[in-house]
């Protein structure tokens, strides 16, 4: 992998105060399991919803081998990996606590669970038909140098899809003034693009997802989804849903050495 550049721009916006930004990630998530255990109770909908949305993008393409960056304590994880039988499926995270759940819940002979940072994973370069992610860019020190990880880490043709927050969804106004969320803010649509851009993914584009009711009891999940889904269509409305997809594609006939 070639020497990450000093970032600018956008970029550098997003690593002021770098090298304890990481730090205070990693103390907060391995102090929090209990929160996220919460949340896998009270909003399964919402996680089977983000690992159904997954599982269509990496059908688009014959996948055997995908990473999940920042994989928590495996909410996502419980979803979409069954939904792979075919599939070699590696998720990671630098949070230990977080990740000794995630393995509790989803480690299988297939599925297996590695404690790393995303931003600096250390696996083998071209090793991956897709990487995938939940709520992972706004935590990171710097959005392109883990981007570019990504990049060194997928197969030439291989698929980039991250599900992010929505920092314009009004739900996430909640998240002002909370330490662990700062970053969400600087979720533009130019700045999630361009960083993929950067990064040397190719075809990147960002699109709503139909994310706009919350999680809800298991008895009106089809009700909320369908309205969802009607949501999502029109066109001023699109843009309020609560979740963006961030897609690209490496090139074929890269590798690593052709890193950017």
């Amino acid at each position: 992998m070639t020497s990450v550049p000093r970032p600018s721009g956008s970029e550098g916006a997003a690593q002021r105060g770098a090298g304890t930004w990481t730090n205070a990630q990693r103390d907060y998530f391995e102090r929090n399991l209990e929160e996220y255990d919460r949340e896998r109770a009270l909003r399964a909908r919402a996680y089977a919803r983000k690992a159904r949305m997954l599982r269509r993008e990496l059908e688009k393409s014959d996948v055997h081998d995908v990473l999940e960056v920042g994989a928590g304590s495996g909410l996502v994880t419980t979803f979409l990996a069954p939904a792979l039988p075919r599939v070699r499926y590696v998720a990671l995270d630098f949070a230990t606590a977080m990740l000794a759940a995630a393995r509790s819940r989803a480690a299988t002979p297939r599925v297996h669970l590695i404690a790393t940072d995303a931003g600096a994973a250390g696996l083998a370069s071209d090793s991956f038909d897709a990487i995938v992610g939940v709520d992972i860019v706004h935590h990171l020190e710097s959005p392109v140098q883990a981007m570019r990880e990504w990049w060194r880490l997928a197969r030439p043709g291989a698929r980039l899809a991250v599900l992010e927050t929505n920092p314009y969804h009004p739900v996430n106004l909640r998240f002002v003034g909370v330490a662990h969320e700062l970053r969400l803010f600087l979720n533009s649509p130019a700045n999630l693009v361009a960083w993929a851009r950067e990064a040397g993914w190719q075809e990147v584009a960002l699109d709503a997802t139909p994310t706009f009711t919350p999680s809800g009891p298991p008895w009106l999940a089809r009700a909320l989804d369908a309205v969802d889904h009607l949501a999502v269509r029109m066109p001023g409305a699109r843009w309020l849903a609560a979740l963006w997809l961030l897609t690209g594609r490496k090139p074929l006939g890269t590798g690593t050495a052709g890193a950017p």
